[in-house]
């Protein structure tokens, strides 16, 4: 400006930019290359911030648990079961120091409220190499796999124990029990087949133990008869 305070010229500076718009350009690429390849994985996946508010799930996620990525994204995840909020804090403090967790298994419920066994890899990861990003989690559902092994457990456990209970009414309490316990009910109705004979028994389901045995008549004969309601 001159001494009248009229504008008689301009300085400029110039700063070359090119480097980091070059960056900033290949990190989009890798951002669309990683996440073109989450999609096509199977398992569930989500990576989410160091503070849990989720960035991405993948279709293999929403199919698992029923969350959509618009419906979580911001968001932290809501399904870890109340009676295992603390063993997750003790898994994300061990995530925090060591980086990477190999295997850990674990219950994770869905959008509907059902219990899944999962196993679960996660690791820390970066996409410019100068700093950690976010957490990649994997989920495996393992529930058909840990059903079949408790169902091949309890089948195992009742064979042992047949030369246990010649009585038929105590064999049938016993298959009870363990029926009870490999479905987590209150109260099941257990039917054994003789085949030899064309009859069924049914231990009579109660919340208690005072239960009875009932034989039901072969099929042809069924029509003429009622079998007493259970207690």
């Amino acid at each position: 400006m001159d001494k009248d305070g009229k504008v008689i010229g301009a300085i400029e500076t110039f700063r070359d930019v090119t480097k980091r718009r070059m960056a900033e350009e290949e990190i989009r690429r890798s951002e669309r290359r990683f996440r073109t390849l989450l999609n096509f994985v199977p398992y569930p996946i989500s990576v989410v911030s160091r503070k849990g508010e989720v960035a991405y799930v993948n279709p293999g996620f929403t199919k698992t648990f029923g969350w959509t990525l618009e419906e979580l994204k911001g968001h932290l995840i809501p399904f870890v079961p109340p009676d295992k909020r603390f063993e997750t804090m003790q898994y994300m403090r061990r995530l925090f120091k060591d980086k990477v967790l190999l295997r850990h298994e674990s219950k994770r419920m869905t959008k509907g409220g059902r219990i899944l066994d999962v196993v679960i890899r996660a690791s820390f990861f970066s996409v410019d190499k100068s700093k950690e990003t976010g957490i990649l989690s994997i989920y495996r559902d393992n529930t058909t796999e840990k059903r079949n092994a408790r169902i091949n457990e309890a089948v195992l456990r009742i064979s042992t124990a047949l030369p246990e209970y010649p009585d038929l009414e105590k064999l049938l309490n016993y298959i009870n029990g363990e029926v009870k316990t490999l479905l987590d009910t209150e109260a099941c109705v257990v039917m054994l087949h003789d085949q030899a004979k064309d009859e069924i028994f049914i231990l009579g389901g109660a919340y208690d133990e005072t239960c009875l045995l009932y034989t039901s008549p072969s099929p042809r004969d069924r029509t003429r008869s009622r079998m007493p309601s259970s207690a």
